[in-house]
């Protein structure tokens, strides 16, 4: 019941970030004080955020 209940409540945020919602949207969609709280709350539920953002940025390897 209870991974039914998270996986119903990451759903929004998935499909926003999917579709290019800006994180502040989605941010204030799911209640949240702040973006940095959805960002650090979600990351785990998109792996590949990161190595999309970098490519799109031009940032090659760098640590980011």
């Amino acid at each position: 019941m209870l991974e039914t209940h998270l996986r119903e409540y990451h759903r929004p945020f998935v499909r926003g970030v999917v579709v290019g919602v800006n994180s502040k949207v989605v941010s204030k969609r799911l209640g949240h004080s702040t973006v940095a709280l959805t960002l650090d709350t979600y990351s785990s539920v998109l792996p590949g955020l990161k190595e999309e953002a970098t490519a799109k940025l031009g940032l090659g390897s760098i640590g980011v």
